[in-house]
């Protein structure tokens, strides 16, 4: 990686914490699954897998607690992705499985034919 590469993912880390600080310190709880959704995705970028799969799994339950479904989605996705880079496939096509099944509860709550068949095409594509 490079040192310039490893400086933009260390400021991203240091954003992040600082973000969950001011929010924790602020009650202000409806932000803690993007926030661990951050923190999975910088995690992962700097090779720290285990981290990336704890803050995807505390992002996913805590959107499930608040019915943030398309938080449940990204965090199921993310964790998707961490777990084919570790090799645990049965694993990761699960939880890939549940992403593409959240997105389809999603899309149940569009009333109108177009939106709904656009959402669920780009939800696939973004989760392929």
């Amino acid at each position: 990686m490079s040192r310039s590469r490893r400086g933009r993912l260390d400021d991203a880390a240091r954003f992040v914490a600082d973000a969950k600080t001011y929010a924790a310190e602020h009650s202000i709880k409806h932000l803690s699954p993007a926030l661990l959704l951050a923190e999975g995705r910088v995690c992962a970028a700097r090779g720290d897998l285990a981290a990336a799969l704890d803050a995807f799994a505390q992002a996913e339950a805590l959107a499930l607690g608040m019915g943030m479904r398309p938080a449940i989605m990204q965090a199921r996705a993310g964790a998707a992705g961490v777990l084919k880079n570790l090799g645990r496939t049965d694993e990761a096509d699960a939880k890939l499985l549940a992403a593409r099944a959240m997105a389809e509860e999603i899309a149940a709550l569009f009333h109108v034919d177009k939106l709904r068949e656009a959402f669920v095409k780009n939800a696939n594509a973004r989760l392929s």
